[in-house]
């Protein structure tokens, strides 16, 4: 039985990569950005540590509400 589990979590991930991936193609995004990659150093008013803490997602366990605030992008 542990074969046949195994495999289906493997079915199952192939196909949920292969999801992204279509929808990441999709979208003709040039590149994927990640909060591995952001320069912090560039964007000095940003706490690295409040924002590696959000991406944690731990607020939603505890149902806190999150408010981004900030001035729009005028470059779009």
């Amino acid at each position: 039985m542990k074969a046949f589990d195994h495999l289906l979590v493997e079915e199952l991930t192939l196909r949920e990569s292969r999801r992204i991936k279509a929808a990441l193609m999709m979208t003709r995004l040039t590149t994927i950005k990640t909060l591995a990659g952001f320069d912090f150093a560039f964007q000095l008013s940003l706490d690295r540590n409040r924002i590696m803490a959000l991406a944690e997602l731990k607020f939603l366990e505890r149902a806190e509400v999150v408010h981004l605030l900030g001035l729009p992008d005028l470059a779009s």
